[in-house]
């Protein structure tokens, strides 16, 4: 079909169609290459990944161990905890009921009393029932005695309900010196994508504030109480974004409690802060 053309062009086309014949092969033989070095990488992270499970549940096993016989020393749980740092999250779910567990034994020792989880949500909702109804009457001392219980039902009740829709499964209720509050499975909590574990964290912050709000508007008719409430809602929001500010600062004791098992707020600055995968306090 290149008769009409000349010598020179004749032969231009054909070393034009030599060369990309021969290019061919070496093509093929570079993404053959490509093909093997991304297999043998997902076979060294398989491996890899596996050699740290490994790592991690004899980490696992070593502090339920120390947890059985009561040698168990405050900060193992939590070295061990920041081992599952180096695991990628789609492999921690293999290890959640080890986890959970284990931070059932390990938060058993505090020695709070228990009751199971079913028993605190029926309180806890009959409680928020009885709020809701009783700041709805006309006594004024009953719906002021109603938006204390408000107070005290509604953030838990918040918080628990929006665990459970975002997938976190509770173990039991314990009573933390007089406050009833409810220990998570922890295996289901840390399997939470972040944005659900922040979701949690900041729906548990609402509450109380909410409800403080809630008894400033339904006590409109007796002023100076109505007042008060509403400054009680500003001074327990201040609180708690002081609380959140002090986390995230660096501060994370005041005296002898951890910031982080006082306030909710505390607790979602260092989630903030944290790092997938884990954290869990002592």
């Amino acid at each position: 079909m290149y008769a009409f053309y000349g010598p020179a062009v004749r032969q231009a086309v054909m070393a034009s169609i030599n060369t990309k014949k021969s290019a061919a092969p070496a093509r093929l033989t570079s993404r053959a290459d490509s093909v093997s070095c991304c297999s043998e990488r997902a076979i060294q992270r398989a491996q890899t990944a596996t050699q740290t499970r490994h790592v991690i549940a004899h980490e696992l096993q070593k502090v339920e161990a120390a947890l059985d016989t009561q040698s168990y020393r405050t900060g193992d749980w939590q070295r061990c905890l920041k081992t599952l740092d180096s695991l990628h999250p789609r492999d921690v779910p293999a290890l959640k009921g080890a986890l959970t567990r284990i931070s059932n034994k390990r938060h058993s020792i505090n020695g709070y009393p228990q009751a199971p989880a079913w028993v605190g949500f029926c309180l806890e909702y009959f409680a928020l029932l009885s709020a809701t109804l009783a700041v709805t009457t006309d006594g004024l001392l009953v719906r002021l005695a109603g938006v204390v219980l408000l107070a005290l039902s509604l953030q838990p009740a918040l918080k628990i309900s929006t665990g459970v829709l975002l997938g976190v499964r509770y173990a039991y209720v314990y009573l933390w010196y007089f406050e009833p509050r409810f220990k998570m499975q922890f295996g289901s909590y840390l399997c939470l994508p972040r944005w659900r574990k922040l979701m949690l964290q900041t729906a548990g912050s609402l509450g109380t504030p909410i409800a403080l709000l809630v008894g400033w508007r339904t006590t409109m008719d007796a002023p100076m109480v109505s007042s008060l409430l509403l400054a009680a809602a500003i001074i327990v929001t201040l609180m708690q974004i002081a609380a959140f500010t002090a986390v995230w600062v660096g501060f994370r004791k005041v005296g002898p409690f951890v910031l982080s098992n006082l306030t909710t707020p505390a607790r979602l600055a260092q989630e903030l802060q944290t790092k997938p995968v884990t954290q869990e306090t002592e």
